[in-house]
């Protein structure tokens, strides 16, 4: 919110939700930067970098989708662990 004010101050409403989009974006924030992006054309329609933001997400979303189905497919055809073996568990941030 406060990030929206100081964008905000300098812009118009349209331009602004597309900063904080942007901003967003960088921090890896991908969800809150698409609804971010999507509020920015529903005050202008026409105002194309957020219209640009939110394709170029939706391309990396697709694109991580796509890498996340090739690994799921790699785990299915490989073989189980040995008995003696520790799995692996990774978190996620």
């Amino acid at each position: 919110q406060e990030a929206y004010e100081l964008f905000r101050r300098n812009g118009n409403e349209a331009e602004a939700r597309s900063n904080v989009a942007y901003v967003l974006a960088q921090r890896g924030q991908l969800k809150p930067a698409v609804e971010e992006y999507n509020r920015a054309l529903s005050k202008d329609p026409s105002y194309r970098p957020a219209a640009e933001g939110l394709l170029q997400l939706t391309e990396i979303n697709r694109d991580l989708q796509a890498t996340a189905d090739q690994g799921v497919q790699y785990a299915k055809k490989s073989p189980p662990p040995a008995d003696d073996v520790t799995p692996v568990h990774h978190q996620s941030s």
